[in-house]
């Protein structure tokens, strides 16, 4: 995926809620839709979150600038978000079990503990950052304070998300 609008039709095609969010430019965050400096990369707060392909289109809109606004998926009962440090995270993917059966795993730079392992529950984790309901997780190819939002293991390369279950037998 190439731009925020790929990213934000990708997850709703998958039935993740989403919001927009601003961009990373020149030191400062921006609506690129309005061309104004926003404080945060949420341009709105995640109960707004939609799943729907006609809302990602109207707030996702394609500039002749081509700048778009990123993408941010907001947690759910049903899409959790688990934040590991990222050495552990890439110990996990690299497992074979992780393989034959991935999640998607974005690195998020400016978190304390980086990758987060979108799972469909947290069941059966204990002592790992589970992020509440009504987190946001940007995606690629956002950019937090200059620095790059990438996958450690592809949402396009993965079909279902894995369950916390079996998160806490790959961490053992």
């Amino acid at each position: 995926m190439t731009s925020g609008l790929e990213c934000a039709l990708a997850c709703v095609d998958r039935g993740w809620p989403v919001i927009p969010g601003a961009l990373w430019h020149r030191d400062n965050y921006m609506d690129p839709v309005f061309g104004r400096e926003h404080e945060s990369l949420d341009l709105c707060p995640a109960d707004m979150a939609v799943s729907d392909e006609e809302w990602v289109r109207r707030w996702w809109p394609v500039l002749p600038s081509r700048l778009m606004r990123s993408t941010l998926v907001v947690t759910t009962a049903n899409l959790v978000g688990v934040a590991l440090e990222l050495n552990r995270a890439q110990h996990i993917v690299e497992r074979e079990a992780f393989q034959a059966d991935p999640t998607p795993v974005v690195v998020v730079p400016a978190f304390e503990h980086p990758a987060v392992f979108l799972l469909s529950s947290s069941r059966g984790l204990s002592g790992e950052e589970v992020l509440p309901v009504g987190s946001t997780v940007p995606l690629p190819p956002a950019m937090i304070e200059g620095r790059e939002v990438t996958w450690l293991s592809p949402m396009a390369e993965c079909e279902a998300l894995m369950a916390g279950e079996q998160l806490a037998l790959l961490m053992m």
